[in-house]
């Protein structure tokens, strides 16, 4: 009778903690199951894909369309060249993944030379847009086939805004496109007569300036 007792109350206390261990087995694999969804690789594999914000050497190359306004002189009168298509390098670095310092040169009717920064809002999104300033030197030169003469002016341009936003392919090629407006002033001419040149200062110094919009073409964006 006590054997029979004994082996009575041992099936009682099992067959009230079975149901308890059990349960607590079955915690762990429905924690895992929340932990690791089911979409979680998509979701990895997507951000992969999205080029890491980057530092270092950064060039590209810009090409579109510009319109000239303003005068070359008081005393002269419009600029000749109202607009037209230029081209533009551009080389440099990225001191941090937001900030670009580089130089440029533009080559069109109106050719400028200087340096640029640019600030990047987003450096590690697909989309990055950015806003950009320079300044540097600005030259016209006009040529006169009958005369023999050539005119060339100079002097600096006080700020170029640029704004535009680029889609990062991958870490080496960015494709983008921009809009700028930049503000400058002659302050010299050189004339060209054959052999002979002569040098002077602009004593009618007037305000001119640009504005242009265009695509690029980004190496390491």
């Amino acid at each position: 009778m006590f054997t029979a007792g004994r082996s009575s109350l041992f099936l009682a206390v099992s067959l009230l903690f079975l149901p308890q261990l059990a349960h607590a087995e079955s915690v762990p694999a429905v924690t895992a199951a929340v932990a690791t969804p089911s979409n979680a690789p998509a979701n990895d594999s997507a951000r992969s894909s999205v080029p890491a914000a980057q530092r270092g050497f950064q060039t590209d190359v810009r090409g579109g369309y510009t319109h000239n306004f303003g005068k070359l002189t008081r005393d002269i009168g419009p600029d000749p060249y109202k607009g037209g298509p230029f081209f533009e390098f551009g080389a440099g670095g990225r001191i941090i993944p937001q900030v670009y310092l580089g130089g440029f040169m533009r080559l069109a009717a109106s050719a400028k030379v200087g340096a640029e920064a640019i600030y990047y809002v987003m450096p590690g999104a697909r989309f990055s847009p950015w806003v950009g300033y320079a300044f540097g030197l600005d030259v016209t030169v006009l040529r006169d086939s009958r005369t023999d003469q050539k005119q060339t002016f100079s002097g600096p341009m006080f700020g170029r805004l640029t704004l535009g936003s680029d889609v990062r392919i991958n870490h080496y090629v960015g494709v983008g496109v921009f809009a700028d407006a930049s503000l400058a002033r002659y302050s010299s001419e050189v004339r060209t007569y054959g052999d002979n040149e002569v040098t002077r200062e602009i004593r009618g110094k007037t305000l001119h300036g640009d504005a242009s919009i265009g695509l690029r073409f980004i190496l390491f964006p």
